[in-house]
Parts: structure tokens; sequence; C-alpha cells
């Protein structure tokens, strides 16, 4: 059992709310009990309406374990180690990362970990959510009772922020807003005890001194984020920042000033929403991970307003849909996204679809998505056949303003799939990596983005970030070695959609390939080279094959590298200049490259993470040669087995490029 919140806590409580509450609303609440009649208030009242109904509460907890069991399973993991007094300490959704701390000596501001994420973890209190929910499923009282130990564990290392403290949180950069009032801690924290909060008002053991407690603790929070203002509109804090404040500014009405801060999130969500989402539906960080996320953080807000009647532009839904059309097409063929960028290879992408699915009914997928774990608690447990969503569509697609293409040679598990991205670089979390590409066949990974080292200022991370770790080609004047930082940058910044340096990439689909073409001229060392990209991808995912055709153009000499990063742990076995590899999944590659002249070759021992910070062993392939012009011709070709004939694919691959040059002279390179 839990005890209850101290007298005194209790009265300081019902003062403060006193002085937030709407004057109607405290002289309404003074006849009688105060306490009491606030929490049958809260858990009474019609309107407004939450994005769950509370007599189905039940039903919901029963339904996302039919629908979604392995969600379910993690989720009621994490709650039953609560119960048992561990803390989920990571921000990595699917990370099993807990601690037990010491009660006298755990300090929420400082733990000693390699992972900085792990202090970041801590303060969201994502098993906050995970106990409330379990509660729901069969009523078991101790996920409520751990639900408030661990509230109260909280409030009493970390009380809320002051007014000091709130006078001058605006003018102080991110780093000096450390955990626990990190801005991005408090608003995934905030986000998380507006679930915690009204899933525990209508729960059995909630008493109105415990519910008086818990509200002052939630708008302390909610002081704090609102304190802090807006930084960067396009920035993915931003649309967390406005979420919370969103949904408690929506849920709260009867405090003062709450319908100012519901129009202030929704207008700023609106004109985040435009500068973070391309017109084509890509988030500008490039990401799989922060894209979906995107779509759940401007999705919530956009779910409360639908649920009260609220009536949001246009345009808004548009770019919610746009934005699930593009996680629709770059899933890979195992159901997972690709690592291009700070990504992780998972299929989280399935509780955004879901999600924007319980938005809008009438959309429609290349696969299946059926209700997921947060789909059913975000839309009221609304549930569907996962057959009747699917629909044929194109199987090449181009985001021409988020500067990607996608080719697919079918949506079954065992299809043939390239991805190339050239497009604007800025954010944080995109890498600087124009003109790469992430290639799959068999539905296994063949050539890989380096994807999320953790995020720390060391060597791992600056080299993932880096160009030089990607499957394109740039300037090496000054050699990189492998394991050390990547001291400069090889590219420069591409701000937008637009940019002269960048061109959008052209498709086709020819009888026996697909065609993605593009350019880049934004090289560091020299603003007027520049690197025409044309890649084809075999149409037959029975035999699959890539090629990648690169034409250097420059005003003077630089030494151009190409590099391929290839997920194995073998070194790559060198045959009379041709190149092959075991991959660790079990394929086998074929490689060979050519060149107008002769390419020294490296083959470094590095690493890909499928998961944040979880490395896989990887083969980071380099071939260079000192040039001004250039036309390079990298072919691959995936086989199942060590010897595979080569000879018909690459007849194949040579008529293919042979049309797709149109009669260039390019069998002298061969």
């Amino acid at each position: 059992m839990s005890s209850s919140p101290p007298v005194h806590e209790v009265q300081q409580s019902i003062q403060f709310l006193k002085t937030r509450l709407c004057p109607d609303w405290v002289e309404q609440f003074d006849h009688g009990d105060f306490a009491v009649n606030l929490l049958l208030h809260m858990r009474e009242r019609q309107t407004p309406r939450l994005v769950f109904s509370p007599s189905k509460l039940s039903e919901i907890a029963a339904l996302t374990r039919v629908h979604d069991p392995e969600e379910w399973s993690w989720e009621r993991e994490i709650a039953d180690e609560a119960v048992a007094g561990r803390m989920y300490g990571a921000s990595n959704a699917y990370c099993r990362r807990f601690l037990a701390p010491d009660p006298a000596t755990f300090d929420f501001t400082v733990f000693e970990d390699p992972d900085p994420q792990t202090i970041h973890g801590l303060n969201r209190h994502r098993w906050f959510l995970s106990l409330a929910q379990a509660y729901w499923l069969d009523g078991d009282r101790r996920y409520f009772d751990a639900l408030m130990r661990h509230w109260d564990f909280f409030a009493a290392k970390v009380p809320s922020p002051d007014e000091a403290f709130l006078s001058r949180v605006h003018n102080l950069g991110v780093p000096a807003v450390l955990s626990p009032y990190h801005e991005l801690d408090v608003s995934i924290r905030l986000r998380h005890w507006w679930w915690a909060y009204w899933l525990a008002v209508y729960a059995e053991p909630m008493t109105p001194e415990r519910n008086a407690v818990l509200l002052t603790r939630c708008l302390g929070q909610f002081d704090a984020r609102a304190a802090r203002g807006v930084r960067v509109l396009e920035h993915n804090f931003t649309s967390m920042h406005m979420e919370s404040l969103y949904l408690w500014a929506a849920a709260l009405p009867e405090f003062t000033g709450m319908n100012l801060w519901r129009h202030l999130a929704r207008t700023t969500l609106e004109s985040s929403l435009v500068a973070a989402v391309y017109g084509d539906g890509v988030q500008w960080e490039k990401s799989a991970g922060y894209h979906i996320g995107c779509q759940r953080w401007y999705g919530m807000p956009y779910r409360m307003a639908q649920a009260n009647g609220e009536t949001w532009g246009e345009s808004y839904g548009r770019r919610l849909r746009a934005m699930s059309e593009y996680t629709d097409a770059i899933v890979l063929p195992d159901g997972t996204t690709p690592t291009i960028s700070d990504a992780d290879r998972t299929d989280g992408w399935r509780h955004a679809q879901a999600f924007t699915h319980g938005l809008f009914p009438d959309l429609k997928f290349r696969r299946p998505v059926g209700p997921t774990h947060f789909s059913l608690w975000a839309c009221d447990g609304h549930t569907w056949n996962p057959n009747t969503v699917v629909k044929a569509k194109p199987t090449l697609v181009a985001f021409p303003e988020g500067g990607a293409a996608v080719a697919h040679s079918s949506y079954g598990p065992g299809a043939s799939y390239v991805l190339l991205d050239n497009g604007p670089n800025r954010a944080f979390h995109a890498h600087k990596n124009n003109l790469t590409l992430h290639y799959e066949a068999f539905g296994k990974p063949v050539i890989v983005d380096p994807g999320r080292a953790v995020y720390r200022g060391d060597a791992d991370r600056s080299w993932v970030m880096a160009c030089e770790s990607h499957n394109t080609v740039c300037m090496e004047d000054t050699p990189l070695i492998a394991g050390a930082v990547v001291a400069s940058r090889a590219l420069q910044i591409i701000p937008s959609p637009g940019d002269p340096r960048v061109s959008t990439i052209a498709t086709a689909a020819v009888e026996g390939c697909f065609r993605l073409v593009t350019h880049f001229g934004g090289y560091a060392a020299d603003r007027h080279a520049s690197v025409k990209r044309m890649v084809l991808m075999g149409r037959d995912e029975a035999s699959p094959w890539l090629a990648a055709i690169d034409e250097i153009d420059g005003p003077s000499e630089h030494t151009w590298t190409h590099s391929w990063l290839v997920p194995s742990s073998e070194p790559v076995r060198v045959e009379a200049g041709e190149f092959r590899a075991r991959l660790d999944n079990g394929l086998w590659l074929y490689l060979r490259m050519t060149g107008g002249g002769p390419l020294m070759p490296r083959d470094d021992a590095m690493f890909w993470c499928k998961g944040y910070g979880e490395k896989s062993p990887a083969r980071w392939l380099r071939f260079s040669r000192c040039c001004a012009t250039d036309r390079r011709i990298t072919i691959a070709i995936p086989s199942r087995t060590e010897n595979a004939p080569i000879d018909i694919p690459m007849r194949m691959i040579e008529a293919e490029i042979e049309a797709a040059m149109e009669g260039a002279e390019w069998k002298a390179l061969w």
C-alpha cells in the first residue's frame, strides 16, 4: 500500500490550487470539502474529453494485450520492474536498462554512466505511464501503489521549481539547464505525467488528498516547461514542448490562463510543423526515428482537439498525412526502418502509422498495419482488421523537398530495396551524408548506414555523423584513420529544399531496373566541384544487383574517395581486383569498382548500429584516387551462396548501364 501524503503537503497543495483555479471553480469546490469536490469533478465532468473514455479503460487495457502482445509484454515488464523498485534508465524505447537506486544517496541530477542518455531516461519517467496502464488490465493495486511511491520519491528528491528558477530559466542555454530540468526531460516527463495522472484519477485507490497533491505537482512541471519558451521552431524539442503544454492546457480549462496556453500551443505547433516538415512529408532531420516520433508528437494535440471538436487548419492534417506517406515508403522488406541518419532498425513505425490511421481512418498502407499498444490508448480503443488498410502503391517513389527516393522490387519479405538520400542536411540529427544510399537484397541489409552511436562527443559519434562513414563519394585530401575523430566537415550545410547545390532525384522504372539520378555540389574543400550520381537497382529480386555511376567534375585535383559500409565482421577478400565479402547475415557480396585510373582500396574494421549505441561489426571499404574529373562505376551483386555465378547478372548490369548512359564511353573503364 502507498502511504497517504503528509497533511501539510495536502494543505499546501489545496492553497496552491485555489490560487490557480478560476474564481468560480474555487467557490464551487469550497461548498463542502474542497479536495473531495475537486476529485469528484475531475472524474464526472463531461468536457473536455480526453483521448480515451474513462468508462473504457479496462477494455482498452485488455485490447492492447490482444492486438499488440509484444508491446504489451514490454510495457508490463517496465511496470513490473518499477514495482520491484527499479527505474527505466534509458531514452531509447527498447533498451533493457533498469536501475535500482539507493533512496538515501540517489540524485536525479547526476548519474555516472557511459551513456549520457541514462540520466535523461531516469528523469523522463516512462515507467509512470507503464504503471498507470498496467493497473487498468485487472485493477492490480500493486501498480497504483508503485506509481505513487515513485512519484513521491521524485518529489522528495526534486521539489517543484520556485519563482527564482522560473524567472531565469528562459535565459539559460541548454547545457546550463541539466537534468532534472533539461528542457527535453521536462517536456517528456510532463507528457508521461499527463498520461499517468489522468489514468490514475479514475482508479479506485485514488483519494481526494492524493489527487490534490498530484495535480499540484503536475502544474509545477507545467510551469517549468511553459517558462522555458521556444528556441528553434523546427526542432523536435518544440514538438514535444508544445505537445505537453497543449495536452495539459486542453485538459484543464478550469485553471486560470489555460485556454490561452492551449491557443498558444496550437498556433506554435501549426507554425512548427510547417517549419519542421517539408511539403512532401519528410521531417527535416531525415531520421526515421525522429520522423515517426514527430508523427506522434505533432499528432497527439491534434487527436485531443479532434476529441473536443476543435478545428485546426486543413494544412496541419494534410502534412500529418504526408508524414505517414513517407514513413510508409521507407519501411524495409523485413518490416523495420533504415538507419539513415540518427535512426534505429526497429518496427516502431507501426505505432506511428496505427495512430495516424486513428486520426484519418481512410489512410491506406503498403503493408498490413493493425492497432498497436499506443494507438489503442491514444484513439480510445479504436480497432480494425489490418488487411483492410492495405493498398497497392508505387514501388518507386521520390520526395523532392526532403531529397529522398526509394525503390522496392516488391513489398514482400525477400525484396530488393534501395534508398538514395540527397537533400537538406542542416538538422542536428541529420547525418552529413549527401548522395548516400542504403541497399538491401533478399530482404537483408547489404550496404548500410552507420546508424546512431551513443550521443557523446567521441570518435564514434563524430564518425557516424560524418560524410565519410556513409555510402557516398567525398574529398579526402587528408586521409582519415579508422577510429579517430573526424576533425573537419567534408560537406557544406544545405539549409533547405531548392538549394542550387543539390538537385532533386529523378526517377524512372525501366524494364530491368529502377533508375535514380541526382547531383550534389556542396563540397567544403572546393565549392566548384560536383558529383552526379546515378543508381540502378535490378527489379528481379531473385537475381539482385545494384550499380552506382558517379561522374566527378572539378576545376582542380583532389583525392576523391568512395566509401561503402558492409555489415561483415570478416575482412573483404580481394581477387584480381574484385572484392568478395561474407556478410554476417549469411549473404555473400561481390563488389567491383572501376574508375579512370587505378583506385587505392582500403578495408578497415568499423561498425554500424542497428539500435542506439548497439555496435555491430562492419567493414569500411574505401576506394581513392587523386583527380579533377573521373567517372566511376560500382557494381554490387549479393548472393545466397559463396560461389554463385555472376556472369548472367553482369550481362544484365552492362546492358542497363549502357542504356542509362546513352552510348557514353564507359566500357573502357572495365
